[in-house]
C-alpha cells in the first residue's frame, strides 16, 4: 500500500523515519558512496559513531531525505 500523504506528515511531525522510507529517498535522490557506508554502519551499530565522513553523510541523507518528502508532498522548493 503506499503512503498517504498524511502518513508522511505524520512521519515528519514525529520526526520518525522507518529505514524503509529512507531507502526509498535515497533511491529517488542519491547520496555519495561515502555517505552509503556511513549509513550502513548507522544501520548495523546503532549507538557508535561512524568517525569518517559523517557530518558529511548525514547532511546528504537529511537533504536527501527532506527532498523526498517535499516532492511527494508536492511542496515546492
Amino acid at each position: 500500500m503506499p503512503m498517504g500523504i498524511d502518513h508522511l506528515y505524520s512521519h515528519m511531525h514525529e520526526k520518525y523515519f522507518v529505514p524503509s522510507l529512507l531507502m526509498k529517498a535515497i533511491e529517488t535522490i542519491p547520496i555519495s558512496r561515502a555517505a552509503q557506508h556511513v549509513l550502513g554502519y548507522f544501520m548495523n551499530y546503532h549507538n557508535q559513531k561512524a568517525e569518517y565522513w559523517e557530518d558529511i553523510a548525514r547532511d546528504q541523507i537529511k537533504k536527501s531525505l527532506r527532498r523526498y518528502m517535499y516532492q511527494k508532498l508536492g511542496i515546492a522548493r
